[in-house]
């Protein structure tokens, strides 16, 4: 798979290029399966390279959301994106703790690696 690594119990995403939203969705769909076929525990998946759409709306997110939570099932999925398209109400991480997808969204890698290695495993 493209633009992804696998370094100890965790996979690291970083896609890059013009998508539209329905692309990014799947990109980070396929990213989340491959992990979970590799056997890994956790992903960093920073979409701070990909261009080409707006922010997605609350229903998008949702969308999105829920198929994550079926891709990474089991996985702990930290997501590094541009402020601009970070739901200020969280709608995100409110489906995927619904889901029971173990999730957070931050702006570093920096934050995303501290979060990866401070939540339970």
């Amino acid at each position: 798979m493209n633009h992804f690594q696998a370094k100890d119990h965790r996979g690291i995403f970083r896609p890059s290029g013009a998508v539209s939203a329905g692309q990014a969705a799947d990109l980070i769909s396929a990213a989340l399966d491959h992990a979970r076929t590799c056997g890994l525990k956790e992903v960093l998946v920073s979409i701070t390279a990909l261009t080409g759409f707006e922010s997605p709306g609350p229903a998008f997110r949702r969308w999105a959301v829920r198929r994550w939570s079926t891709a990474g099932t089991g996985l702990k999925v930290a997501m590094v994106a541009r402020p601009e398209h970070i739901c200020p109400e969280k709608t995100g991480l409110l489906v995927a703790a619904e889901e029971g997808l173990n999730a957070h969204i931050c702006q570093s890698e920096g934050e995303a690696e501290a979060w990866l290695e401070g939540s339970p495993r």
